[in-house]
């Protein structure tokens, strides 16, 4: 039998927005009855509950401070065998037989450690960004997580990104799609130069998670990572902000997330000191 596949879909204050991205993905299927769409929703959401196919099933939690929390709750919901995708609500599937697409792609290794992404075709992103990651079951339980729980913006996707390059595992899905409308600017999106200082600090950590995933796959030696540090450039980052941030006023889930950056950056501070 083909292998089952789950989205998982966070929304805020858009259900008709919603409504059209889970009608996509269920109209296109070539096998509908094996796909599953889990969607997060705050319980403080002021918008209508969104009115949805009944193979969507809607979870409601609290609004969290950073990106990867919702989606690691619906995983957790969820709990299904197969593969796992992490799309927006914006998110509109125009391919036909998109989930055999996923599944031909997701196949080539039978150990299930590989991180698969849908192409982009939007002018501000490279081709290979991995902004809609395709998961299996095995590397999320492996890992413990489907993004790490760190960041209110960005950084979740190419940590990811990261840990498939020392492994050797990512291949693109080759499937059409758009967002609904203009895409917009980033929310929560500030002090990027910071936030990408956090991310280069940790890749300690995305070693080991890639180290675990070696394990799995029998992969005997990790490829090489080298720091990127062009955003933790305070002039580089500036001028993306100004570009692509909404400029709104930091809410409280913002100012929890950085609170527990800089204490995971004090952290490794008396780690190295420690150590030294």
């Amino acid at each position: 039998m083909p292998d089952l596949i789950t989205c998982l879909v966070p929304t805020r204050g858009r259900p008709e927005t919603l409504r059209v991205c889970t009608d996509s993905l269920l109209g296109r299927a070539a096998h509908p009855e094996l796909l599953a769409i889990y969607v997060y929703r705050d319980a403080d959401d002021p918008s209508e509950a969104p009115e949805l196919d009944p193979r969507c099933r809607v979870y409601t939690g609290p609004r969290n401070p950073c990106l990867g929390t919702a989606y690691n709750a619906l995983f957790r919901e969820a709990r299904r065998d197969g593969i796992y995708l992490a799309l927006a609500d914006d998110f509109v599937m125009t391919s036909d037989a998109w989930d055999d697409a996923v599944r031909r792609t997701m196949g080539v290794h039978a150990d299930g450690i590989l991180l698969g992404y849908l192409t982009d075709r939007d002018p501000y992103h490279v081709v290979e960004q991995v902004c809609y990651p395709v998961l299996t079951r095995r590397w999320i339980e492996t890992l413990g997580y489907v993004f790490a729980e760190a960041f209110p913006f960005w950084f979740t996707d190419t940590w990811l990104d990261e840990i498939a390059f020392m492994l050797g595992r990512k291949a693109a899905v080759h499937v059409e799609w758009k967002p609904q409308g203009k895409r917009g600017k980033t929310t929560r999106m500030r002090d990027l130069a910071f936030w990408a200082w956090v991310f280069e600090a940790a890749r300690a950590e995305r070693i080991q998670d890639a180290r675990k995933l070696a394990v799995v796959a029998g992969i005997s030696e990790l490829r090489e990572i080298k720091p990127n540090l062009s955003l933790t450039d305070p002039l580089n980052a500036a001028v993306l902000e100004l570009e692509l941030s909404d400029h709104g006023a930091s809410d409280a889930g913002y100012i929890q997330a950085k609170r527990h950056a800089v204490e995971y950056l004090q952290k490794l501070v008396a780690a190295a000191k420690a150590a030294s």
